[in-house]
């Protein structure tokens, strides 16, 4: 058996792993209108952070404006 000598560097090293896997979120919110109706617009994309008071979506309001005349 050979024995050698090697100098010995310091150097970075890129690792990877390529792997399949599942991404599940921490937090997740469900949210229930307090009023039924016809969706007409979304205002976030699914999987963004959204802030408290910021508006979701609209509903058709025209029904319930009608019973109240």
């Amino acid at each position: 058996m050979s024995w050698g000598v090697a100098t010995v560097i310091q150097q970075d090293v890129n690792a990877s792993i390529q792997a399949l896997g599942t991404i599940t979120s921490s937090n997740t919110v469900v949210v229930h209108p307090l009023v039924s109706g016809v969706l007409m617009q979304v205002y976030f994309k699914e999987g963004s952070f959204v802030q408290k008071g910021q508006l979701l979506a609209q509903i058709d309001d025209r029904a319930p404006k009608a019973v109240l005349l």
